[in-house]
């Protein structure tokens, strides 16, 4: 596995990361102020 690949594999994970977690935060705010 070249190391190009993994890095850009790295930035699309931490990219979904980050919309699964405001994904989440809307699913709370929804949930607390409902």
């Amino acid at each position: 596995m070249s190391a190009v690949f993994a890095h850009k594999l790295n930035i699309v994970s931490i990219w979904n990361y980050r919309q699964i977690l405001s994904l989440l935060a809307l699913m709370v705010k929804w949930i607390v102020f409902d």
